[in-house]
């Protein structure tokens, strides 16, 4: 699924702050890099281009438009969660949060709110409601899950992250169970690195299996489902995530000859437990093919590389 974010690139520091903590002086950093902005400018850029879009290039715009908002609930946060679901309900969009991540979170969250934790803060805010995705939901209690699943807000489990940041292990069984809509994440590079969806699927599956100690939890169907489908159907994009006559022609193809392929006996089985990104040999999306047995036919891979390669050089040369 391809996504355009309204814009979830926020810092939680002071320029000052960041300058004592990085060495880097970021005024020169945004300047380098046009990616990294400052939320206040960068914000109101994103959304001037989707006000201003006309029906037809509305018409060849990402599948998914998210409105994101704040990853933490410290106190100088709120007017941005307030101003997160406004947009989306001006402009019709998702609202897509980070909460109860971590126990530390979810501590800090009741040191600064009246002891209230994350689940109940974000229904206080007005926050939960079926147009709402939150990513992570790992500290989270069986009240809280029945609170979510009646909101008809959706989550999306990040197992990659959640391991890597040792923020425990997110209960995806009793989240369907519950009736809680669940798609998969990768969060960010880094906190996950590789950003393989297919890594993340087999430790979706694996890691309910483990923690419920019940072999039968999320299955490779289900998983395959909540990577596919299920996120299109979240992020109201019918018709992503399947093969189907009139659906999008999105699309990626695996080379079956490869050992850890071959030989196969279930197809969705191999997909979530065997294959991985490198497996990938062809991408299509919306019918134009983007990479093809090693080739990225764009021709901004290489640049884009060679410019993030001179970044690096740059940043060293900061410390």
């Amino acid at each position: 699924m391809s996504t355009d974010f309204l814009e979830h690139l926020y810092w939680a520091l002071t320029d000052e702050e960041q300058h004592q903590k990085t060495g880097l002086d970021l005024g020169e950093l945004y300047e380098r890099t046009p990616a990294v902005k400052r939320a206040d400018y960068a914000f109101k850029e994103r959304l001037a281009d989707f006000q201003q879009q006309d029906a037809s290039k509305a018409e060849k715009l990402d599948n998914c438009h998210v409105a994101s908002c704040w990853a933490y609930e410290q106190q100088g946060f709120i007017n941005g969660f307030r101003l997160g679901m406004k947009l989306a309900e001006e402009l019709d969009l998702m609202l897509h949060i980070h909460l109860s991540e971590s126990a530390g979170e979810v501590e800090q969250c009741r040191s600064l709110h009246g002891d209230r934790r994350p689940v109940a803060y974000a229904r206080d805010m007005g926050l939960l409601n079926e147009r709402t995705v939150l990513a992570h939901m790992v500290d989270v209690t069986d009240e809280e899950l029945e609170l979510v699943a009646s909101s008809g807000a959706a989550i999306a489990h990040n197992p990659v992250s959640n391991l890597k940041l040792a923020s425990g292990f997110a209960r995806v069984r009793d989240m369907v169970r519950a009736g809680i809509s669940v798609s998969l994440g990768t969060d960010g590079a880094c906190s996950n690195n590789s950003l393989d969806m297919f890594e993340t699927m087999k430790l979706a599956a694996i890691l309910a299996k483990g923690c419920s100690g019940d072999a039968t939890a999320v299955p490779a169907v289900q998983a395959l489902n909540m990577a596919t489908a299920e996120g299109a159907r979240i992020f109201r994009t019918p018709g992503l995530g399947t093969l189907a006559p009139g659906a999008p022609a999105d699309m990626i193809a695996l080379d079956m000859d490869e050992p850890n392929l071959c030989p196969i006996f279930n197809e969705a089985s191999h997909a979530v437990y065997a294959a991985s990104g490198k497996d990938c040999v062809f991408t299509m999306v919306e019918g134009n093919i983007l990479y093809d047995h090693g080739t990225y036919t764009d021709g901004l891979y290489a640049d884009t590389a060679a410019e993030m390669r001179d970044l690096v050089e740059w940043v060293k040369g900061k410390e």
